[in-house]
């Protein structure tokens, strides 16, 4: 039996498929492609009358069987130098090697994954994404000290499993971030055609799970925020922002300084999911008197916000949690404070307010979850969400007003 016997754990073999008989009652004969535990079979252009004139890859009982031989040991000669000649045969799948040996494919280029991230980190930067983007080059990072630089291709779920202990002595929520970045790139680089898996690297992983962190703040809290007048610049900014987020059910930083505030009403998509959520994303919500009086203080010309800050956004948004940090830490408030516990605090007080899910998602822009049929024929008006906001405003100057209906909301929820 011809067998090329190559360095490659791929085999090429000659075989007959008794099932495939053709319209004239002959068997074809095969060059079987064995790689990765799949097969994949190219049509010679020989064929035989009888099972029997196939002897383990020889031709036997038939005049034309030297030359048949002589011409089918070329073959599989030839296709062997092809299959040597693949620079990096664990890159590619069964059917993959076929077409590269067929022709009909091409040696694809390799990329690496510091390649991949690096083009993914750019795009994240141009679409303003410049947070998320920032974490992305922390995980490249990690990578490159962890791993190294790797073709896509190469990713295995070992891998995955190699860059997971060497996360080991970080936090449940920064592995699982590191990771949850990770998979997403991969995803990604799947989708768009940069690279093929037999196995997900991620097939085998388990992510970690992290205790959520305690963001929010007490209405007492928030009052003391509320009502302290600060004469340092550093804690009136961080006050401002802060409360100016609240007000406006929630919203992210990068959201403010991208919007119009000329008018009573703010229509913005959420720059976080912009790119790929799906359905309707543009959140409108009318601009409440106590968040006005802030953005009287910080508008400029065109209605954008001035933050006074004359570096980069990443550099402004890590003063801006240094900031509120300070805030909280002059006012004595427990809670590890930054720019998130505005939306996060927003969000507890609605639920003790027994407010919608629903409505609760709208004001801060979060995707609706599908697995709620009846909400697939309402729709969350700018109305409804104004009227939360509101309420939610007023608990927090007047919270006695709301108490027999927080102790109702805590009931109905045990």
């Amino acid at each position: 039996m011809f067998v090329a016997n190559v360095k490659t754990m791929a085999q090429l073999r000659l075989s007959v498929l008794p099932t495939r008989k053709t319209k004239n009652n002959t068997y074809l004969i095969y060059l079987t492609i064995t790689h990765k535990r799949s097969v994949r079979y190219i049509t010679l252009d020989y064929e035989i009358d009888d099972l029997f004139q196939f002897d383990n890859g020889i031709i036997v009982c038939r005049k034309d069987a030297k030359m048949m031989n002589q011409r089918l040991a070329y073959e599989l000669a030839d296709y062997n130098e092809k299959l040597k000649a693949i620079a990096d045969y664990q890159i590619y799948n069964c059917a993959q090697i076929k077409e590269i040996l067929e022709g009909r494919k091409k040696e694809e280029s390799l990329i690496t994954i510091k390649e991949y991230m690096e083009l993914r980190i750019e795009r994240l930067n141009k679409e303003g994404r410049s947070s998320y983007a920032e974490m992305n080059k922390y995980t490249l990072d990690k990578l490159m000290a962890i791993i190294g630089d790797i073709t896509l291709q190469s990713i295995s779920p070992a891998t995955i499993e190699k860059f997971t202990r060497g996360l080991s002595k970080l936090s449940n929520a920064t592995i699982q971030m590191r990771l949850t970045q990770l998979k997403s790139a991969i995803n990604e680089a799947i989708r768009d055609g940069f690279v093929k898996y037999d196995i997900n690297p991620f097939a085998y992983t388990k992510m970690p799970k992290s205790q959520p962190r305690q963001l929010d703040i007490t209405i007492e809290e928030f009052q003391r925020i509320a009502n302290t007048t600060f004469k340092h610049k550093r804690l009136q900014l961080g006050q401002d922002f802060f409360l100016l987020s609240f007000y406006l059910g929630g919203i992210n930083l990068a959201d403010i300084a991208k919007i119009d505030f000329s008018g009573d009403t703010i229509k913005y998509v959420r720059q976080k999911t912009e790119n790929h959520k799906e359905g309707e994303k543009v959140v409108t919500i009318g601009v409440h008197p106590k968040a006005r009086a802030i953005i009287s203080k910080y508008i400029k010309r065109g209605g954008k916000i001035d933050f006074g800050y004359k570096f980069t956004y990443s550099n402004f948004q890590r003063y801006l949690n240094r900031c509120i940090k300070d805030v909280g830490v002059y006012l004595s408030i427990e809670t590890n404070m930054c720019y998130y516990s505005a939306r996060k605090s927003f969000s507890q007080y609605a639920f003790e307010l027994g407010i919608k899910t629903e409505i609760i998602e709208y004001c801060i822009g979060q995707s609706m979850k599908e697995n709620r049929p009846i909400y697939n024929y309402i729709r969350i008006m700018q109305r409804q969400a104004d009227s939360a906001v509101n309420k939610i405003v007023d608990y927090t100057v007047d919270p006695d007003k709301y108490k027999t209906q927080i102790y109702m909301t805590y009931d109905e929820a045990m």
